[in-house]
């Protein structure tokens, strides 16, 4: 069971209760609960986004197009396989052509607002107690890594290079989806937009706890504000580092304490963090991929992201 503890702050400032402790178990079932949580969140508000269109779809449809597109975009550099494979499996289930590429284009510039509008709040919020905590020790364990950072530089490059000369098909089908999508952004009611914000915050919410819930199973675990911190930046860089996942400079800033002094126990929490919010999705996607569209549905979502998928299993 949780202990709780309540720790007076300053004469002028209340602070809640701190869970001082959660046991493995428990952290395991509300990680789960979680991720499922996400998922759902995200394959709402992709219904929004498509009934916005006038294209709805059932929710068990969404939710594996979301499976997949996320399996897609965690074993592409920079993610290019994910919003075109969403694209190519709408246009299976019977939505236009266009409206699938608007669906995918204006929820990724939609929510990639509110996540920039989120990392700029927690900055000003919580950013300076972070670095105070995390900074010093994180500046000592890069220098000291300095061969894996070079390792990583150099793994970083290759994975930019190979997104650009191996998937040229992939990135200028996410231009595309990203250009369709300013075009017709103002077609679409205002509605889904303010739908947008409450469903993307409780999304990141869901994906950031689940490192301070898991780091709460530490006898001793760094403060919550500094895990917070961390959990949001190891995630969402993801986006901006060329190899699949942000694999390797993930890592390297998680064992550096980006997310505070983990102890012992930090190799078990980054597998434990990592199969929660990568290897899941990978799993199942390329799981669900394969028996709904079977093997050839690999090489051509890379070659031709918009085209429908070909006999699909009912």
């Amino acid at each position: 069971m949780a202990r709780f503890e309540h720790r007076p702050g300053p004469s002028h400032a209340w602070q809640p209760p701190i869970i001082l402790f959660v046991t493995p178990l428990l952290a395991h079932v509300i990680c789960i609960s979680l991720t499922v949580a996400d998922f759902v969140l995200r394959t709402w508000r992709t219904q929004c986004f498509l009934l916005g269109l006038r294209q709805p779809l059932p929710f068990r449809e969404v939710l594996v197009h979301g499976l997949i597109g996320d399996g897609a975009s965690s074993l592409t550099p920079l993610r290019l396989g994910g919003e075109p494979v969403r694209a190519w499996a709408m246009r299976g289930a019977g939505v236009t052509a266009t409206a699938a590429i608007v669906c995918v284009g204006v929820e990724l510039l939609a929510t990639s607002a509110v996540i920039v509008l989120a990392a700029i709040v927690l900055g000003f919020a919580l950013a300076p107690e972070w670095w105070a905590t995390v900074g010093p020790a994180l500046v000592r364990a890069m220098v000291g890594r300095w061969p894996w950072i070079v390792a990583v530089a150099a793994l970083t490059f290759v994975a930019w290079w190979l997104a650009h000369r191996l998937l040229p098909d992939s990135a200028k089908a996410v231009k595309r989806e990203i250009a369709e999508a300013r075009a017709h952004a103002s077609e679409l009611p205002l509605w889904v937009y303010a739908v947008n914000v409450p469903l993307t915050l409780a999304n990141i919410a869901t994906r950031v706890a689940i490192l301070p819930v898991l780091v709460l199973t530490l006898p001793a675990p760094p403060p919550l504000d500094a895990t917070v911190v961390g959990s949001f930046v190891l995630l969402y860089s993801q986006a901006l580092i060329p190899t699949p996942a942000g694999a390797g400079a993930v890592e390297l800033g998680f064992v550096a304490g980006a997310a505070g002094e983990l102890g012992a126990e930090e190799a078990a929490l980054l597998i434990a963090w990592r199969l929660y919010t990568t290897l899941f999705g990978i799993a199942v996607g390329l799981g669900l991929a394969l028996y709904r569209y079977g093997w050839g549905v690999v090489p051509l979502t890379l070659r031709k992201p918009t085209a429908g998928p070909p006999d699909e299993r009912p």
